[in-house]
């Protein structure tokens, strides 16, 4: 069950995206639509909050909110995109990834765990000739912050700032749930 807090961030997000979803700027997707993506992700649950994004616009706006591939029809493809790389790199990755932003040039993706159905988990990033970095401490003040920043602020802040902020999380983020030779990672990776 999510918390008040989750509750009270989506209903935020709902709030701020309802005056470009009365305009026609933006496209919801299905429930049936939610349960093709689960199942192109191959994963069992999204956090609700994901969800209600997607409900809002999940088939056309969350690419030009998010600068990037996001909107349902890449999303259908990204995992298998996602594990190809991986698989090409020779790097293992969280199997219950659900990875939900491509970037244009293809070489970074931002992805969430959906292990234990979390209602509100950390955002990740895989960047092209990288590892996994961690973006956000919760999905919720994530989507908060790319909803409210202006699409030529959220260049420079691409750019820039996540790129430091990345940088400074990256020893936090090199843990047994991503690096092989650990057993549990086994279980987790790509078969």
């Amino acid at each position: 069950m999510a918390s008040d807090s989750v509750i009270q961030k989506t209903a935020k997000i709902r709030e701020r995206l309802s005056p470009r979803v009365q305009r026609g700027e933006l496209i919801g997707c299905s429930e049936q639509e939610l349960e093709e993506l689960k199942q192109a992700q191959n994963v069992t649950c999204l956090p609700e909050i994901y969800s209600e994004l997607l409900r809002l616009m999940g088939k056309q706006g969350m690419g030009q909110t998010l600068d990037a591939y996001a909107d349902h029809k890449y999303l259908l493809g990204m995992k298998s995109g996602f594990v190809e790389d991986m698989n090409e790199i020779e790097l293992c990755y969280p199997k219950d990834a659900f990875v939900f932003w491509r970037d244009q040039q293809g070489c970074g993706y931002w992805f969430f765990r959906t292990r234990g159905c979390e209602t509100d988990p950390a955002v990740y990033e895989y960047r092209e000739a990288s590892c996994f970095y961690k973006l956000a401490e919760t999905l919720s003040e994530f989507i908060l912050m790319q909803v409210d920043i202006d699409p030529e602020i959220r260049k420079v802040f691409a750019e820039n700032i996540i790129r430091s902020r990345s940088i400074n999380l990256y020893f936090d983020l090199q843990t047994d749930d991503f690096y092989a030779p650990h057993e549990h990672l086994m279980e987790n990776s790509h078969d």
